[in-house]
């Protein structure tokens, strides 16, 4: 008898996502393994969406706060962040709002773009040119904004 396969696709985090498990494991059935999949990624979607006001994402970048405390969840999202834009030379870079929203990414969109359209959009510029902008985290798991005056929405991770 072979093991069950089980496929789950459902929309998070403006795309779709697919899950594939075969057999049963420490989680359960095929079917247990699943839904856990389904709902941690849907409660991260409810958490680090910048598009839904009450996410912990939101309530950061609108915490006019030099020091936020966050979850030890968020310090590594924001971490992830950097090192996503260090690794990419800049390609993948979250901390560029003013850029993704003047591109037209102002709401959460269910479907991409053309890949020939997003091909011909460039990033502005590096996150590591710009790492020193956009706050550190330190071991207390806060975020820590640079002192300096910033216009609103300078200087968050979104």
């Amino acid at each position: 008898m072979s093991a069950k396969e089980v496929t789950d696709r459902f929309e998070s985090f403006g795309s779709s996502c697919e899950v594939y498990v075969i057999g049963a494991g420490r989680e359960g059935s095929a079917e247990d393994a699943a839904a856990l999949v389904r709902r941690k990624l849907l409660a991260w979607h409810d958490r680090f969406s910048r598009f839904l006001p009450d996410s912990e994402l939101s309530r950061l970048n609108h915490d006019p706060r030099r020091e936020v405390p966050v979850s030890a969840l968020m310090a590594r999202f924001a971490q992830t962040v950097h090192e996503a834009g260090s690794l990419t030379g800049g390609l993948v870079d979250a901390t560029l709002v003013d850029q993704i929203e003047s591109a037209g990414y102002t709401k959460d969109i269910h479907h991409s773009p053309p890949l020939a359209q997003a091909r011909h959009r460039q990033h502005a510029c590096s996150l590591a040119a710009r790492a020193g902008e956009f706050g550190k985290l330190d071991g207390s798991a806060s975020a820590r904004r640079q002192a300096r005056q910033r216009r609103p929405g300078e200087g968050t991770f979104r």
